[in-house]
């Protein structure tokens, strides 16, 4: 009876420990970047970023490039819509490895200084939104800080590729305005008949519009199709609207999205677009 029962916890106890190593090999592919899409991107310097990828298993659609920091290979999010360069807590665990994480929002509380191509520019060390971001396959975030360092940047969806000092992808210029406050760039787009301002969101999955402003209501899906969007001389056909309290994220965010509104992938996805930081206008094409 005594070896009956012996036989049984033994049994028990390998799955239990089957078990354990089957999750821990789960939530340890969760965190690594797919290798058919890393595959994707050439071996480049941060100096020289151009090749991306877009995939809905990285979650919010923004082009993912690959950066190398202090030796370690990181797979970074290129965000129009974010001000800051920021480490997650894989890009921290990669490239600084001897850093402490003293909370699920921030490192240390100091800005890292990296040197490039003999150019220094300021990391902020947070896992930002960290309900929906700190356990990510995607290790950060190229922000403003970075891109700003270019007369203009060119982002473009159909060749999946990025380059920067272009000449004008197109004649037709559209005015930014660059908020102090929020620190990103919004360009005026027309939304049935009404011309509101948007957010250059390439870290957005989604466009959002604040629907109840305007007097508009979704549909029981959630979604607003509206037929009659531009932006610039650029129209859209059945474009798919959310409203900002839909916005699955931190409440702060959710009441910017609210306030705001977002012009994210749906809207670049097919198109080349162009942010000139010189003259101070979008181009879209």
């Amino acid at each position: 009876m005594n070896r009956r029962i012996t036989r049984i916890g033994l049994c028990v106890s390998l799955i239990v420990m089957l078990l354990c190593v089957t999750g821990c090999k789960k939530d340890k592919d969760e965190n690594v970047f797919p290798p058919e899409l890393a595959a994707q991107l050439p071996q480049t310097t941060n100096y020289n970023v151009h090749k991306f990828v877009l995939d809905e298993r990285l979650e919010y659609w923004s082009p993912i490039v690959r950066w190398n920091l202090n030796g370690a290979e990181l797979f970074m999010m290129v965000d129009t819509g974010c001000y800051e360069n920021l480490l997650w807590k894989n890009g921290i665990k990669k490239a600084l490895p001897d850093l402490a994480v003293t909370s699920s929002y921030k490192a240390d509380g100091v800005k890292i200084m990296a040197e490039i191509e003999k150019s220094t520019y300021w990391l902020d060390p947070y896992a930002f939104w960290a309900g929906g971001f700190e356990d990510t396959c995607v290790d950060g975030c190229i922000g403003l800080t970075w891109l700003k360092r270019y007369n203009n940047i060119v982002v473009d969806y159909v060749n999946k590729r990025i380059d920067y000092n272009q000449p004008p992808i197109t004649d037709y210029d559209i005015p930014m305005e660059y908020g102090n406050y929020s620190k990103k760039y919004s360009v005026p787009f027309t939304f049935n008949g009404k011309e509101m301002l948007g957010l250059i969101d390439t870290g957005s999955y989604a466009t959002f519009v604040n629907l109840p402003i305007i007097g508009e209501k979704r549909g029981e899906d959630g979604l607003y199709i509206v037929h009659d969007f531009s932006i610039g001389n650029v129209h859209y056909e059945n474009m798919e609207i959310k409203g900002g309290d839909d916005v699955g994220c931190a409440e702060g965010v959710r009441r910017m999205f609210a306030e705001d509104n977002v012009l994210g992938y749906p809207c670049f996805k097919d198109h080349v677009i162009q942010l000139d930081f010189k003259n101070n206008v979008f181009r879209i094409k």
